[in-house]
């Protein structure tokens, strides 16, 4: 009943309510409308999103099959180059000369190809696992294991190494094997070459065996040589010693003339003899010598006073000019440059009638190194074009017709191209028909560290006298000082000069005792304390260097005494071998009382420490000595007369200064010796030249020379010193060719120690 009550009020509010549902209603219409339509926004943006993803998915699909697809092409293309490769190197392996071996680090075979199994004998079924050290290398198996072990530890290449290996038939040959170090996948292995080398080994003992028998050829050809030298120089002997015996005999006109063309022919016989023999001592390397310090002034000043006499007789004008002053000391062979030199000099002169021989030296720059220029330059009848390539073969004479100018060999300028090819120089020449010629040479040059050897004040040849050379070490001195005797001994083999340096010494107050040869000298000196010894150096028995050699090792009373060189004449060089020997100073025959006191000074006042080895030597200048001796540049000494570069017959005032030493009683018997040993030496001297016995007639002119020293016969010393310098350049027959200039100068010297 209440509700019926109610019912219009009820629809009364559900007709006031009806908008508002109705906008409700409308309303959530409108809100799901709306959130429809997000969700269709999102669902498109998402499909949207899905759609990309997928198209990106399908491209990177895409691509990765086109990529496989590609590496795949490589690896297919790969595998089959890897397989082409393999199969290639399986085919290298298997038709190589060599061995291949692949083992581990244990050295046990990994492989073996063909090659291997044809030198060893053995399957490579039957070497695979086992150790190689072992079964190829039985007799060097630790070597094996070493060289193994140090390619683990050094991971390098272990080069080659040739030893003996093994067949699997016991047979042992000599094989070269190579070790290299390399990875695998199964880590560490070793890859080895071996060659087979019997065949080479053969060849190498074939090769040596031909090279031993060459050499021996060589011998057989050297004693050849030494033979017929012998055997042609005795009869040349025989025929010039009786030319010697038939001068003295009573001669017509004609038999002298026929006599003077036997003499020169066989002389000249001789010079060819001994060019051949240049030839071979050249190509066994026997004529050089080492390089050293030496002054090349002085080497071509020595050469140019030897040819100084060839000169003068043709009036010849002979000079040397440094384009640009004084070499100086240079490294080189003295013996070399020398003999070079004196050969294209000597042809200069020979060739050239009038006008200059000249030699020049200069130092010039090529390709940024200095080289030394040597020239020597004639005024002569010069070279032809075409014959100027061949000059310097072997046996070339331009002139080959009956009425040539000049004898000879065709050697000289063979041995002189030699000797320089020798040197690692070059030699040519430039030449103008009836102008003149210019032999030029081209040398390393080195300048030297040390002292020159042959630096001393002169030249060997004719030059001024050189003062006492000294070493810069020398042994204790005594305590003796000046004013004070002395005991000296005189270890020399000539009597006269015994007698000379005997009587200065005595004269100044000393004790001296004398000694004939070495070997009496180093008894003495064994048993006897002596303050000073004089040491000549050709002496027979024991020369001076090997005395003072034996001395100086010796323990005795003298082993650190001075010793001075006593020398009439000698190489500049030899100075050098001298104090090398253990002797402390040089003294130059003939003996100048300066030059003696002055020595004595040096030697017996200062103590020093003991005798070492000596590399080079000082020079002691005595006091006055040049103006004393009166000896120009060049050599020649004054005379005062006219012509100054004539060497005199006596030096002025030299027997006046021997008779105020020695008191005018004595001169005269020693001057009657001294004519007595000359007349003797002159044909001794011709026969052993002739004979070929060098080191006879060099001891034989030594001994004269050093007595005409004493004597002051300038000339007659000049003409032995060339003479003997000649035979120590391997040249006698040079020598032989001066005796009838000697035999002049004898006569000439005898005349003029005879004069009142």
């Amino acid at each position: 009943a209440q509700l019926r009550a109610m019912a219009p009020n009820l629809a009364a509010r559900a007709n006031e309510l009806q908008p508002k549902v109705r906008d409700i209603a409308l309303e959530g219409i409108r809100v799901f409308s709306k959130m429809s339509d997000n969700q269709r926004l999102t669902v498109s943006k998402t499909m949207r999103r899905i759609a990309l993803l997928t198209i990106s998915l399908i491209f990177v699909l895409v691509m990765t099959v086109f990529f496989l697809a590609k590496i795949y092409s490589a690896a297919k293309s790969q595998a089959a180059e890897n397989s082409a490769t393999r199969e290639r190197l399986q085919a290298m392996l298997n038709t190589s000369l060599d061995a291949v071996l692949v083992v581990d680090r244990e050295g046990r075979f990994l492989g073996f190809n063909g090659a291997a199994s044809e030198i060893f004998g053995y399957t490579e079924a039957e070497t695979l696992g086992q150790p190689m050290a072992d079964l190829i290398f039985a007799d060097h198996h630790d070597v094996i294991r070493q060289h193994l072990q140090l390619g683990i530890n050094s991971g390098a290449d272990l080069g080659r190494v040739q030893l003996q290996a093994k067949r699997k038939s016991g047979e042992a040959f000599p094989v070269e094997l190579s070790l290299a170090k390399t990875m695998s996948p199964e880590g560490e292995i070793f890859v080895s070459y071996l060659r087979d080398i019997s065949d080479r080994i053969s060849v190498e003992e074939r090769l040596t065996k031909a090279r031993d028998d060459a050499l021996a050829g060589e011998r057989a050809k050297a004693r050849f040589m030494a033979v017929m030298s012998h055997e042609m120089r005795t009869p040349l002997n025989g025929l010039l010693g009786a030319l010697d015996l038939l001068r003295a005999t009573k001669l017509t006109a004609k038999q002298c003339e026929f006599a003077d063309v036997m003499e020169k022919s066989g002389a000249l016989l001789l010079h060819h003899v001994n060019d051949v023999l240049d030839i071979a001592r050249l190509e066994s390397g026997r004529i050089l010598g080492d390089a050293v310090p030496l002054d090349l002034d002085v080497l071509v000043q020595e050469v140019l006073e030897s040819q100084k006499a060839l000169a003068q007789a043709k009036n010849l004008h002979l000079t040397y000019r440094p384009e640009a002053g004084p070499i100086g000391a240079i490294m080189g062979s003295a013996i070399g440059l020398r003999q070079v030199l004196l050969n294209l000099v000597n042809n200069a002169i020979k060739f050239t009638d009038r006008g200059l021989v000249e030699v020049q030296a200069s130092l010039v720059a090529v390709y940024g190194q200095q080289r030394l220029s040597l020239r020597v330059r004639d005024t002569g009848i010069g070279i032809a074009p075409a014959d100027q390539a061949r000059v310097f073969d072997d046996f070339v004479t331009l002139d080959s017709s009956f009425g040539r100018r000049a004898d000879g060999t065709g050697l000289g300028l063979g041995i002189a191209r030699r000797i320089v090819q020798s040197m690692g120089g070059e030699i040519g020449v430039v030449s103008q028909v009836k102008l003149g010629s210019t032999f030029w040479i081209d040398l390393p040059y080195q300048k030297a560290t040390q002292p020159a050897t042959n630096s001393a004040a002169r030249a060997v040849l004719g030059g001024p006298k050189a003062p006492a050379q000294k070493a810069a070490t020398s042994p204790s001195r005594t305590r003796t000082g000046k004013g004070k005797k002395l005991n000296f001994l005189i270890v020399e083999d000539n009597a006269i000069n015994r007698f000379i340096l005997r009587e200065m010494l005595l004269a100044m107050g000393h004790r001296v005792r004398e000694a004939v040869d070495g070997l009496q000298g180093v008894n003495l000196a064994q048993k006897h304390h002596f303050d000073l010894i004089f040491m000549d150096i050709s002496m027979p028995t024991l020369d001076g260097i090997a005395a003072t050699v034996r001395l100086r090792a010796g323990q005795g009373p003298c082993a650190l005494v001075p010793i001075v060189a006593l020398t009439a004449h000698a190489l500049p060089d030899d100075h050098a071998l001298f104090l090398a020997s253990g002797m402390n100073a040089v003294l130059n025959k003939p003996l100048d009382r300066a030059a003696l006191v002055h020595v004595l000074e040096e030697m017996t006042m200062s103590p020093q420490a003991p005798q070492e080895p000596r590399k080079a030597a000082r020079t002691a200048r005595p006091k006055a000595t040049e103006a004393k001796t009166g000896v120009s540049k060049m050599g020649a000494q004054k005379t005062g007369a006219a012509n100054a570069n004539a060497v005199p017959i006596l030096r002025d005032g030299a027997l006046q200064e021997l008779a105020q030493v020695l008191g005018p009683d004595r001169l005269p018997p020693l001057i009657d010796r001294l004519l007595r040993e000359g007349d003797a030496a002159l044909p001794a001297s011709r026969a052993a030249l002739e004979q070929g016995d060098d080191a006879q007639a060099k001891a034989v002119l030594h001994s004269l020379a050093g007595a005409a020293a004493t004597f002051g016969a300038s000339a007659l010393h000049g003409c032995l010193a060339q003479m003997e310098t000649q035979i120590k350049l391997a040249n006698p027959a040079a020598a032989l060719a001066m005796h009838p200039d000697l035999v002049r100068i004898w006569a000439q010297t005898k005349a003029a120690l005879a004069a009142p």
